[in-house]
């Protein structure tokens, strides 16, 4: 996203007064310190929001098994550590659980 900010002053022809045109460079200079302030908190919110997408909404890849059903089940068993993350217990107290 591109915030452009434009200022505009008119000039007439016939002022020469260098307080008016010291008023406006205060002006001009003051509303580029409030622009880049609220770009700065902008870019700040939105560094916080990709953080909190990448750690909390985005945990883990997409996974495509090859099987369904039962199949995917016993193939999640066999396989070392990947009952824990799928079924949140070990392979051992699964087996356990199933004979019961």
């Amino acid at each position: 996203m591109v915030v452009v900010f434009f200022v505009c002053r008119s000039q007439s022809g016939t002022e020469t007064d260098d307080t008016d045109d010291s008023d406006s460079d205060e002006w001009i200079s003051n509303n580029m310190q409030v622009l880049q302030s609220n770009q700065n908190k902008l870019i700040g919110c939105a560094i916080l929001a990709v953080q909190y997408y990448k750690t909390y909404l985005d945990k883990n890849e997409v996974r495509t098994p090859a099987q369904s059903g039962y199949g995917w089940t016993l193939e999640v068993l066999n396989t070392p550590g990947e009952s824990h993350k799928m079924f949140r217990m070990n392979a051992s107290l699964f087996d356990t659980l199933h004979n019961l």
